[in-house]
This record gives C-alpha cells, structure tokens and sequence, in this order.
C-alpha cells in the first residue's frame, strides 16, 4: 500500500503584522532551511511516497518553493483550500518540527507568532547532530560554526548555538546560549545574543543586548513586547 502523508500548513498570516514576511511561517528559516523542509527531510527517511499539503496561506510560494518534490525525489501537492477547516479530517498540521511537533499553547497574535518561531529554533539548536549538517562544523566551545568565520579571542560562545559562514564576532561580544546567527552577520564588539535569531546580512552593534527576539536589518522583533 501507497506511503502518503496529508499535512495542513496552518493560515498564521493574520498573526505576521511585525516582520511582514513575503513567506508564509511554514518558510520561515528554523537554523538552516525552513520549517516544511525537515517535514519532507523526514518523509524521505520514513519512506513516505507522495506528500499532499493544505493551505490558505500563500499557496503560490510554498508551491514554487517545493518545486513539485523534485528535491526530496517524491511528488508533493500543494492544495489551495480556503480557510483551514476545509482541509481533511487525516490532515496532520504542521505547527513544529516533525518529531516534536506541538505548540504549548495556541498561538494568539504577534507575539504568539514569533515566540513559536524562536522556540522551534531553540529546539533545533537542542537536538543538532554532526549528521544533521553539512557545512558548519563543531567548535570547541560546544557550538556549531560554518566557513570563514571570525570571531575575535576576547569573544564568548555559550552553547547551544549555531553560527552560519561568513560571520564575525567581535572582541567581548558574547553569543549563546541559544543563539542562532545567519550568514555574512556581524556581533560588534561587546555585544550579545542569547535566545535570539539574527538573520543573514544583520549587523548587531556595539554594546547591544539581544535576548528573546529575532532581528533582520535594522527591524527588530521582540516577542515580550
């Protein structure tokens, strides 16, 4: 018998009123790849045959994104439907990543939103494996780092964290625990980030203090507030 999944992509994009992404959440970068990758990264390894996804919330980018399954060497469908009820009764919905796949509790507004996306960070951070990456490499302070990095020897690394190519880290600056930093980023001298999510090409500067927020450029993300 057919292996097939049926996965509903939750509509949050009435909750997405502070960074205003151009991807729906299930795109949203979770450490190294978006959030729907690690579900088809887990379909190859259970097998799973043929994937269909259910979602009202931009159809269109997750359809380009999945290209059809191409990657994952499987068919995947992406079907519009209006509103979530409309998926089907089997349809597992996609709020996590695959093997912890929960939310403690439902996610209400901005900062219900952006607390889900830094606790599956978090989470990612928690169960990485050499096996799981194929460019960063482990460091000796216990994290993960990718090529050409610098990072100055008066800076500190607290574990877990998770810092991609091309980064610096300057003198004093502290990252982690639970820090993850996107490629060509730079921690300016005595600053830090715990707890955090920098996107690529972000610069934190001096004496900046990060913790439980996400930021891209110059917007920042603050799910307390």
């Amino acid at each position: 018998m057919k292996k097939t999944w049926h996965l509903l992509i939750p509509d949050w994009s009435s909750y997405d009123t502070l960074w205003q992404s151009e991807r729906p959440f299930a795109l949203w970068p979770i450490g190294n790849q978006p959030l729907i990758s690690y579900w088809m990264d887990e379909a190859v390894h259970q097998g799973i045959e043929a994937v269909t996804l259910y979602t009202a919330d931009r159809p269109n980018e997750l359809r380009a994104f999945l290209d059809g399954g191409n990657f994952w060497s499987r068919p995947v469908h992406v079907r519009p439907i209006r509103s979530d009820d409309e998926a089907p009764e089997d349809a597992t919905p996609v709020v996590g990543l695959p093997r912890a796949n929960r939310v403690p509790s439902p996610i209400e507004g901005e900062a219900g939103l952006l607390q889900q996306w830094l606790r599956l960070n978090r989470e990612w951070l928690d169960k990485l494996q050499d096996h799981t990456l194929k460019i960063e490499v482990k460091h000796a302070a216990g994290g993960w780092i990718g090529p050409h990095v610098r990072i100055h020897p008066s800076a500190k690394l607290v574990p877990p964290f998770w810092i991609q190519g091309k980064c610096e880290v300057g003198a004093g600056a502290q990252v982690g625990p639970y820090a993850c930093i996107g490629q060509n980023a730079i921690i300016d001298e005595n600053a830090s980030v715990h707890r955090s999510i920098v996107l690529p090409g972000t610069m934190v500067g001096c004496n900046i203090s990060l913790e439980d927020v996400a930021v891209e450029g110059g917007l920042l993300l603050d799910s307390k507030r």
